[in-house]
């Protein structure tokens, strides 16, 4: 028996009596061995920081999607949210400097193996996995799934610098976060965003950025806000 599971033995044993309906493991759990605490500590402390990839990047033509969640750290790049992703669209004459540099900048961090997957919009996902498991996802592309390429020409134009990252202006940022969830209506978290940033929302350039139907996405957020219809001249 290793120190480890000696440990969870002595610890279980002074708690079970306390526990209704305690059955085996349900309480206090660690690895057995130093190989599985490496493996533990390398896939909840990630050891890579992207400051670096972001100031190289900075002169090439890209903006960061979708970056304001609850889930992103508040030091990125300097740390990054476990088991996520980040969206950047780079303009088509800067997609493959971008994608090779993005491919060697991840390469050094021999922690973790580098998958690259093909997008079906074009572009590739650059996965950091640990044996299979997601530690973080760049995922690179020239064209936004529901937008139109001329609205992206555009907002690339006019992105903003938010600390050391390029971002969308708020009022392009909510058209991607609009057809974001009229094509996946389950990620309600896009409409909670529009909810919270609707001073901003500009109904005729939603409309202009896409060419799928968002009048869906315009309903549900004003069933969200308990606005009328007419208040937002929609």
């Amino acid at each position: 028996m290793t120190q480890g599971e000696e440990l969870k033995r002595i610890i279980r044993n002074c708690y079970k009596d306390k526990i209704e309906n305690y059955f085996s493991d349900i309480i206090f759990h660690t690895a057995d061995n130093a190989v599985q605490s490496r493996f533990i500590y390398r896939l909840f402390y990630p050891s890579f920081n992207l400051t670096g990839y972001f100031n190289e990047i900075k002169k090439y033509n890209y903006m960061v999607i979708k970056y304001e969640t609850e889930n992103m750290t508040k030091d990125f790049p300097k740390t990054a949210p476990f088991s996520k992703d980040i969206d950047i669209i780079c303009s088509k004459d800067d997609y493959e400097k971008t994608a090779e540099y993005t491919e060697n900048y991840l390469k050094q961090f021999n922690d973790y193996e580098l998958r690259i997957i093909n997008s079906g919009v074009k572009g590739k996902k650059f996965r950091l996995e640990l044996n299979g498991f997601l530690i973080f996802q760049i995922d690179l592309r020239t064209e936004a799934e529901g937008i139109k390429n001329s609205f992206i020409e555009a907002c690339l134009a006019s992105k903003i610098e938010k600390g050391a990252v390029f971002i969308p202006d708020i009022k392009h940022e909510l058209c991607f976060r609009a057809a974001e969830a009229a094509i996946y209506p389950d990620k309600k978290h896009h409409l909670k965003y529009i909810a919270g940033h609707s001073e901003f929302l500009d109904f005729e350039l939603l409309k202009s950025s896409s060419d799928i139907n968002t009048e869906a996405v315009i309903k549900e957020y004003i069933q969200l806000n308990n606005l009328q219809e007419k208040k937002l001249n929609v």
